[in-house]
């Protein structure tokens, strides 16, 4: 509930705090004292946007400050958005600094962003005033208001209905995005199949290059090679005319073999050129036998210069070697394996998708028939507040009709009809022309949904607009009993009503040569009765005093009859 409000250089308030109590209260003043003023500042702290246009003439900035006693919604909000050193506190100071370039909030002296003031908001105070932007008249809320008469059974379906939904969607977008990419997977697997063709028809053998640079080296320059093996061949054992090496060598171990006897050291040098003479011998033996090992086969040589040019241009298309282009292959067989599997893939969405959308359309189609069931019990029940409220010949209808898409809310539509007069047809409530008629809805509407409201603080802005009498005294009455449940704060011109309050504050302006002020003053029970007169009056007389009296202690006695409010409750 709302404990206090504090205002500085808001508008006429220099600086104002009130105090609130539990129950009704209520603002009463002159016409233009400052009241509306009161409900712009709670609703402006708590989110609304504050003109710089509202800081007082003279004054840098404006100050608002309301304190709030926390609700278990409000500790489960600030949960939910991580605020959990607040989880503890007592109350909620919730502020706002409003200055010509913009405004701040906080919340115990902690900045925080205005969407969170707002959620905050919601879950605090329900503001109604006359033709305000508030749920009774936003078409788009009248489903939601419905659905809050359900049960817990109801609720629950409501949400299996959301969670079949969000899942159905899920599915839908799995499939589309997989048919999407159905025509491109079918191009991406002819391309892949290509390639992986391509690769294994090569049928490549990690190490062959080597081996076929160097076998095509050798056939390249085999009649270089065969030449110089021929020539070495000549001038090692067969020179001709000339001595071969060998022979010069074999003479040269004649000479010294003889004078080796002398001398070891010639002794060594012998068996050193004994053994160069065998490597020799050795090595023109084999060059004898060069000539019939090398082939020199030109159609050998044109099919390894196709070979070699055949992975050059696999090794620019897929690696820089052999071995990349063999792991390049695997990749594309894992690629082409999965495109294939899509086919398959595609089908299981497709049978997914028809089970998410059958379960989602069977619980949307229960929640329509409960919704139905909800607006029948409804209607009965504000009709018979209405009733007691002077509107015995009003005419209400739920009108629910399916929408053409679904959603998380299943696939209904809700909007409220009304007519106030005999033979008149129900119109959608954001027509509605006496403002009267609109008060007295509006109130209806508390009273059913009273068990349903999550809120603990309401604001009725002059409700009792168009009301007098009788209907007056129900409407009186009516919020009292909902008083017993909900912190009222009710901005009236009706002594009936400001003496069915708990708590009475006066606003009133103060002009000077200089400057106008607003004050409050919380009236006592005798002060009370003399504003009640000066309600009804006009000006204080015995008579009107007298008056007052009466109403006023015909009011406390209705209050003290009252045990507690339970709400309307709407049979099953």
């Amino acid at each position: 509930m709302l404990k206090q409000l504090s205002l500085q250089n808001f508008v006429i308030a220099e600086s104002l705090t009130l105090n609130f109590e539990a129950g009704l209260c209520a603002l009463t003043g002159e016409t233009g004292a400052g009241k509306s003023l009161i409900v712009d500042a709670i609703q402006g702290v708590l989110g609304q946007r504050i003109s710089p246009e509202a800081i007082r003439q003279g004054a840098e900035f404006a100050y608002l400050e309301a304190v709030f006693e926390p609700t278990p919604a409000i500790r489960e909000l600030l949960a939910q958005r991580a605020y959990n050193e607040l989880l503890d506190a007592e109350q909620l100071v919730i502020s706002k600094t409003v200055h010509p370039s913009g405004s701040r909030s906080r919340l115990n002296g902690q900045l925080v962003t205005q969407s969170l003031i707002r959620e905050l908001g919601a879950c605090l105070l329900d503001s109604i005033g006359q033709h305000e932007n508030q749920a009774l008249f936003q078409e788009d809320r009248h489903l939601g208001m419905l659905d809050a008469l359900g049960d817990a059974d109801h609720q629950n379906l409501r949400a299996a209905v959301s969670e079949a939904f969000h899942r159905w969607q899920l599915a839908r977008r799995e499939h589309q995005l997989l048919s999407d990419r159905q025509q491109e997977l079918l191009r991406q697997q002819d391309f892949l199949r290509f390639q992986l063709q391509e690769i294994d028809a090569a049928e490549l053998q990690p190490d062959e290059e080597d081996s076929l640079q160097a076998e095509h080296e050798r056939l390249r320059h085999a009649e270089k090679l065969l030449h110089a093996a021929g020539l070495a061949y000549q001038r090692l054992c067969d020179a001709g005319e000339t001595p071969a090496i060998c022979e010069q060598l074999e003479s040269v171990l004649r000479v010294l073999s003889g004078a080796a006897r002398h001398d070891e050291r010639l002794a060594l040098l012998v068996e050193q050129l004994e053994q160069a003479l065998i490597v020799l011998q050795d090595a023109g033996r084999e060059l004898s036998h060069y000539p019939d090992l090398l082939e020199c086969d030109p159609a050998r040589l044109d099919q390894l210069q196709q070979r070699l040019a055949e992975l050059q241009r696999l090794k620019r298309k897929y690696g820089t070697d052999l071995a990349g282009i063999l792991a390049e292959a695997e990749r594309l067989r894992a690629e082409l394996e999965a495109a294939e599997q899509a086919d398959s893939r595609l089908a299981e969405l497709a049978s997914e998708l028809a089970l998410a959308e059958a379960h989602y359309l069977n619980l949307a189609a229960d929640l329509s028939a409960a919704r139905q069931q909800l607006a029948q019990r409804l209607v009965p029940a504000l009709l018979q507040e209405l009733e007691e409220l002077g509107l015995a010949r009003s005419c209400f209808e739920v009108q629910l009709t399916p929408t053409e898409t679904r959603s998380a809310t299943g696939g209904d539509a809700a909007r409220f009809l009304f007519s106030a007069n005999p033979g008149e047809p129900p119109r959608p409530l954001a027509r509605i022309a006496s403002g009267g008629e609109a008060s007295r809805l509006l109130l209806a509407f508390k009273l059913v949904l009273t068990q349903a409201n999550p809120v603990s603080c309401m604001i009725f802005d002059e409700i009792d607009t168009g009301i007098s009498g009788k209907a007056a005294l129900v409407v009186a009455q009516k919020l009292a009993r909902l008083a017993q449940r909900y912190q009222i704060i009710c901005i009236s011109h009706l002594p009936v009503i400001a003496a069915m309050a708990d708590q009475q504050l006066w606003l009133e302006k103060q002009v000077s040569a200089t400057q106008t002020q607003v004050q409050v003053q919380r009236l006592r029970p005798a002060e009370r009765v003399q504003r009640l007169a000066q309600m009804g009056h006009g000006q204080i007389t015995d008579y009107g005093l007298q008056g007052a009296r009466d109403l006023f202690d015909t009011a406390q006695g209705f209050k003290q009859g009252l045990d507690c409010l339970n709400g309307v409750v709407l049979a099953s």
